[in-house]
């Protein structure tokens, strides 16, 4: 195991630097911005690999459950702590890189990440920027089409039941008003 004098995580969305002591077990905070009173699914962790923001599963964590499940592409016994923050065992420099952490929210609801990167001392300089603005990706996304697809879905039950219910109802109206038409002659016809 290689030991680093001092290392340093960028938190993106904090936009923050925070310095210590390397361990062996390093952590890594979520910045996805919570939001107070929301009850989210799941908790996952990504690996942000080359410049195309191509990402790398590493652990999921079904907060309903508390079970976590690590990607089969995972290289260590990543862990997801109370504070969604995650811990990389046995850290080194095949660590180094950008990181993303994505709360999963209750259909309906809009999913949020934050970026934080792990540069201990002998890491490749990033090519970006390490601080830089975090911007939606097709996962966050994801949870704005699940919105739309349950308002879909709804919509069309709806219309379904409407359609059902005229269905039913329009011929006993119907029925109906050709009595009440029946009664008028007969009423008519003898006065």
């Amino acid at each position: 195991m290689q030991a680093f004098p001092s290392r340093f995580t960028s938190c993106v969305a904090l936009a923050m630097l925070v310095a210590g002591d390397y361990n062996g077990t390093e952590r890594l905070l979520c910045t996805a911005r919570a939001e107070q009173g929301l009850q989210y699914r799941k908790v996952s962790w990504y690996k942000v690999e080359g410049g195309v923001g191509e990402l790398t599963g590493l652990v999921l964590k079904d907060l309903h459950t508390n079970r976590s499940y690590l990607y089969s592409s995972a290289n260590h016994s990543y862990q997801i702590e109370e504070d969604y923050s995650l811990l990389i065992p046995g850290a080194g420099l095949g660590d180094c890189g950008l990181y993303r952490c994505t709360l999963w929210a209750p259909l309906g609801q809009r999913m949020q990440e934050g970026d934080c990167s792990f540069l201990p001392d002998g890491c490749p300089e990033p090519a970006v920027g390490v601080l830089k603005e975090v911007k939606q990706s097709p996962l966050a996304a994801r949870g704005q089409a699940d919105w739309g697809l349950t308002m879909g879905i709804t919509g069309g039950v709806f219309v379904l039941t409407l359609l059902v219910v005229l269905a039913i109802v329009t011929p006993f109206l119907k029925g109906h008003a050709q009595q009440k038409a029946f009664r008028q002659l007969q009423t008519d016809s003898t006065a």
